[in-house]
């Protein structure tokens, strides 16, 4: 049974009421009549008050300079703010348990300063919304007296609960906490989601110093895009298409033995930079149907190697992993190019060589590549890491020649034989690496047999295609 409405007064507060069923605050313009605006203080407000449900109404416009209706160390089930006729009604919650719908374009700002959700909230096309967290005024001996008055509430067990902040079409956001950035934030499982719209032009959100179970970020935002300094386990970016600048910086899951995870599905990344994002730290990374060879990463954390990448799966929906489609192959091979692109654009030509690698290995696995250029790819990866390792053709060069080296030693009779070992033969040993050396640089010609003339040319070859393996990852960092 709704109660009867509740009638406020400009400048009186209202102390320490329950209402056990719905109740509506009517903001009328009567209420203002003969009443001269006082300058920094607050026109309407609850305080230590407990509420099931409450709808704020406000019907007819009111002639006054700013109308602010807050709610201080408040219990609310349920708020519900629809229908608001006057364009200067801003609502303020401090230290207070809420939930609920507040969803009009002509209230100019919602501010939520430590406060605690009861499930979820939901703010439409409010113009500003701003949402804060002071660590010191979240601790348990803060919220005792809330706690004594509603019953099996209790700020542990509510603060750990799931908290869902949903914002739609937003001009301004602000969302930010001084939680300290050397441990995970245990306390609140806090999940935000931002959507924007083309017939909303927004102007900034800023997102600082936070610890978020998920964040998602959906629509076309027109104005800058700010993510500093996050913890978040889950990331998802959906039918993203920023119009001005969004910065990712300093990005990471909150903790290392989660199933982290992060969507990139459907964006056009072209005005995005990425800076000191730890992409390696997420067990999943999908860019699926994504354009992002324009986007800036800058001081980002990449897996080393084509095992490590197999995180990277462009696939429809981050929460199947398993679910992969026919060109899945071709797919990885695409996006590890347009990563390469990306890279090469702010001159990480050392990253850029390690996709550009793991672009290689993912072609080997695409249907349909000639078989000729599969093996190519395989003995590229095999002699020098498709041009990274220095190691791996230093060493085939070392053993493979010496091997042959013996070879030709046997099969001209020179080593294990009768004879006293000849320590010459080390020294002619390299004179053998040289490619250009004569057949007869350590033998006449009369003494020459099929065997060692066939191992003398397959040394050339060999020597040759390793000391070439070497010399091209020995010029890494020459390339373009």
């Amino acid at each position: 049974m709704a109660l009867p409405p509740i009638t406020v007064t400009p400048y009186t507060p209202i102390s320490n009421q329950v209402y056990n069923d719905e109740v509506t605050i009517k903001v009328t313009k009567a209420a203002f009549n003969n009443v001269p605006f006082q300058e920094g203080k607050l026109v309407i407000t609850f305080i230590s008050c407990l509420f099931r449900k409450v709808i704020i109404e406000n019907i007819d416009e009111i002639d006054f300079p700013d109308i602010s209706l807050a709610f201080m160390e408040c219990f609310i089930e349920g708020i519900q703010v629809d229908d608001v006729a006057t364009k200067n009604i801003s609502i303020l919650c401090s230290r207070s348990v809420v939930a609920g719908r507040i969803a009009s374009p002509h209230i100019p700002s919602v501010d939520l300063s430590d406060c605690i959700l009861r499930d979820s909230i939901f703010i439409i096309d409010v113009q500003k919304v701003r949402i804060s967290f002071q660590e010191s005024q979240l601790a348990p001996d803060r919220w005792s007296g809330l706690s004594a008055k509603v019953k099996k509430f209790t700020i542990t067990e509510a603060s750990t609960a799931k908290q869902s902040y949903h914002i739609h079409k937003a001009t301004s956001i602000h969302f930010s906490s001084n939680f300290k950035k050397d441990r995970s934030r245990e306390m609140q499982d806090l999940h935000l989601a931002l959507t924007y719209s083309l017939d909303v032009e927004d102007k900034k959100t800023q997102i600082e110093n936070v610890y978020l179970d998920s964040l998602s970020v959906t629509g076309s935002p027109s104005g800058r895009i700010s993510v500093e300094n996050v913890r978040v386990e889950n990331w998802y970016v959906y039918n993203f298409s920023p119009k001005g600048e969004a910065t990712f910086f300093d990005i990471r899951p909150k903790s290392d033995t989660g199933e982290t995870k992060i969507g990139i599905h459907k964006c056009n990344l072209d005005n995005t930079r990425f800076d000191n994002v730890l992409f390696d730290r997420y067990k999943i990374v999908s860019f699926y149907l994504t354009k992002f060879s324009k986007a800036v990463f800058t001081s980002c954390d990449l897996p080393d190697n084509y095992e490590q990448f197999k995180r990277f799966m462009p696939i429809d929906n981050v929460h199947y992993p398993e679910d992969k489609h026919e060109n899945y192959a071709k797919d990885v091979y695409e996006i590890m190019l347009q990563l390469k692109m990306a890279l090469e654009g702010t001159g990480n030509y050392f990253e850029a060589q390690k996709l550009q690698a793991v672009a290689h290995d993912a072609l080997k696995e695409v249907k349909g590549i000639p078989k000729q250029d599969r093996i190519i790819l395989c003995v590229n990866n095999w002699s020098n890491g498709h041009g990274l390792s220095i190691k791996k053709p230093f060493w085939w060069l070392i053993g493979s020649s010496v091997f042959l080296y013996i070879l030709y030693l046997l099969s001209l009779g020179r080593i294990f034989n009768s004879n006293e070992f000849d320590s010459s033969l080390i020294g002619y040993y390299f004179a053998f690496l040289d490619l250009t050396h004569r057949t007869d640089f350590l033998v006449d010609k009369t003494e020459y047999n099929m065997f060692s003339l066939g191992v003398d040319y397959i040394g050339k070859v060999v020597v040759g295609f390793f000391i070439y393996q070497f010399i091209s990852s020995f010029r890494k960092y020459g390339k373009k």
